[in-house]
């Protein structure tokens, strides 16, 4: 997301210079050891905290620049159970040091509700604005691809990007896979993504017992854009099960390539589903998952209603994303002018 948000925002011709935290200065510098200061407007993309950035709460306090973060989302303090203890430790820490913003940009709608709650809850007074803007469907840097539904899928070829931990669910897509094999639903399986140290190994385990017997799955790590790229275009349906997510980026990443996608009823996918394209799996459990594939792959109507849906809706590019940013920047720059002011 960085990276994306980052090149774009060159592309529009913005003027962004890194920084990197000083521990010994206690404020974010420059590669020439310029500070940001009264007119600039310093962002991260990151998690941060006082024990990483000594001074940060201080600094926030007291520089003349806007300070605005992006926030992804709460899932360590909501599903703690799959997620690494030390990131479960700082994380109430780091949405209170949000709200010492000016500004909070969230990922989706479903993220800028669940901040503001936590706010709430927490009993925070002064709590900084927060505004949700979209993220790029066009990972790639190519144009959107339009593609009409298959008339076949003899196998049906399915993808499912993210990385390998209890959270993305890849059990229960296996656990379908199962069932097709089962009903004598022929299908392929390509999985993509890096293997998290600490919950990922059993997953990984189990995806390499199946290939040794033979099952038609194949896993490529963590690969390049175009890899991925390619992948797509080898791909009738992608799958997306996750438990939680803050915007679920890769749904609209699959539609930008011109593949419909099933993917659990999570607010964020909610948000992504309005416009058509995605089919939300309710309840979501193997049997439902499987059901659908089959269905996507034995109903013509079905299939040609999903590639409808795509070539009429609009999906965000990153070029949108950044002068939305851009936009979302100078309201919380005079907002913090207007406090300035005002004392």
């Amino acid at each position: 997301m960085s990276r994306r948000l980052l090149e774009a925002l060159n592309a529009e011709g913005v003027q962004v210079q890194s920084c990197r935290w000083s521990a010994k200065r206690g404020q974010p510098m420059a590669a020439d050891g310029s500070v940001p200061g009264k007119g600039d407007c310093w962002i991260t993309p990151e998690l941060f905290s006082e024990e990483e950035n000594p001074g940060l709460e201080r600094w926030l306090g007291e520089t003349a620049a806007t300070t605005v973060a992006l926030y992804h989302d709460a899932i360590p303090l909501r599903h703690p159970e799959f997620t690494w203890p030390k990131s479960v430790a700082r994380h109430p820490f780091y949405m209170k040091l949000l709200a010492c913003c000016d500004g909070v940009l969230a990922n989706s709608e479903a993220s800028r509700s669940e901040l503001l709650a936590y706010w709430e809850w927490a009993g925070i007074g002064r709590m900084p604005p927060v505004e949700a803007i979209p993220l790029g469907a066009d990972f790639s840097g190519d144009s959107r691809v339009v593609a009409a539904s298959p008339e076949v899928c003899r196998p049906v070829r399915l993808l499912m990007t993210g990385i390998l931990e209890p959270r993305k669910n890849h059990a229960l897509v296996l656990d379908a896979c199962a069932l097709l094999s089962k009903w004598n639903v022929p299908w392929e399986l390509d999985l993509v993504g890096r293997v998290n140290p600490h919950f990922g190994k059993p997953i990984l385990q189990r995806i390499k017992a199946w290939i040794r017997e033979g099952a038609p799955l194949r896993y490529h790590g963590q690969v390049s854009d175009l890899a991925l790229r390619a992948l797509y275009q080898e791909t009738h349906l992608t799958l997306f099960p996750s438990l939680a997510e803050g915007n679920g980026l890769p749904v609209i990443e699959s539609m930008w390539q011109g593949i419909p996608c099933l993917c659990s009823p999570l607010p964020c996918h909610r948000e992504h589903a309005d416009m058509g394209g995605i089919r939300l799996i309710e309840p979501m459990h193997a049997m439902r998952l499987a059901e659908e594939i089959r269905r996507y792959q034995e109903d013509g109507a079905f299939r040609a209603a999903l590639a409808s849906e795509l070539l009429s809706r609009s999906l965000p590019t990153w070029k949108e994303s950044a002068s939305e940013l851009v936009l979302k920047l100078q309201g919380f720059s005079r907002a913090t002018k207007n406090r300035s002011s005002n004392p």
